[in-house]
């Protein structure tokens, strides 16, 4: 499989930390390539509010405790 070949778009990455800082933003960038992205984190209405905002962003995103 050549390189050029492989892409990330209709995989899913799972971001634990995801609802403040580095993990929201791995989250992002992720989404961003066409990527699902489930966010996991203690906070689990900030894990929902920022998967949201992923999903209005017209990528994927859910959200996990």
């Amino acid at each position: 499989m050549s390189r050029a070949s492989w892409t990330l778009q209709r995989r899913t990455a799972f971001v634990t930390g995801g609802a403040p800082g580095i993990g929201l933003e791995t989250a992002r960038r992720l989404a961003a390539t066409g990527m699902s992205v489930a966010l996991i984190d203690r906070d689990g209405d900030g894990a929902a509010a920022r998967a949201r905002e992923l999903g209005d962003a017209d990528r994927r995103g859910d959200a996990a405790v």
